[in-house]
């Protein structure tokens, strides 16, 4: 039973609240700093310290059209193959 609380800890914990002190690394003082830095981007903050894959309200394509546009069926050719005209 342990073994799941903590999974589902891990899996519903932004990751940097398990780096702080005393637990990890981070100290407070950092943290409210990067929370200071990130203030005008909420977008970066939601990315790079709750590791959430968020689309950027300023980014040219939204991550489901980049999505939308991947070919699961495609195959691949080796890139030597290309080099050598084989």
């Amino acid at each position: 039973m342990h073994r799941r609380r903590k999974l589902l800890r891990l899996l519903t914990t932004p990751g940097y609240l398990d780096a702080l002190e005393p637990n990890g690394p981070l100290k407070l003082e950092i943290l409210e700093k990067l929370r200071r830095q990130f203030a005008t981007d909420p977008w970066r903050w939601r990315r790079e310290m709750e590791a959430e894959f968020a689309d950027d309200e300023d980014s040219w394509f939204s991550m489901a059209l980049i999505t939308r546009c991947v070919d699961q069926n495609l195959e691949y050719i080796r890139e030597g193959t290309i080099l050598a005209g084989s």
